[in-house]
């Protein structure tokens, strides 16, 4: 399956969608083989899950707090 870039097609008015120039790209991800854009979308998962983790550590009383900055991130 080709992939598009989402950057380069927003730019490119006259064509829509613009094949991912992989590692002829600054925003290719050389070891993931793959976008930075899909590798940070596919771990914001784990940002929620580090905050939770910290929240634990410390005290429950500032877990609210970093589950509110998680549900931002993600939202």
């Amino acid at each position: 399956m080709k992939k598009i870039c989402p950057l380069l097609s927003i730019a490119d008015i006259d064509v829509c969608f613009t094949k991912c120039l992989r590692d002829k790209c600054a925003w290719y991800y050389r070891d993931r083989a793959m976008c930075a854009l899909e590798a940070l979308a596919l771990n914001t998962g784990h940002i929620e899950t580090g905050l939770e983790r910290a929240a634990d550590a410390l005290d429950d009383g500032i877990q609210a707090n970093l589950a509110d900055i998680a549900d931002n991130i993600l939202h």
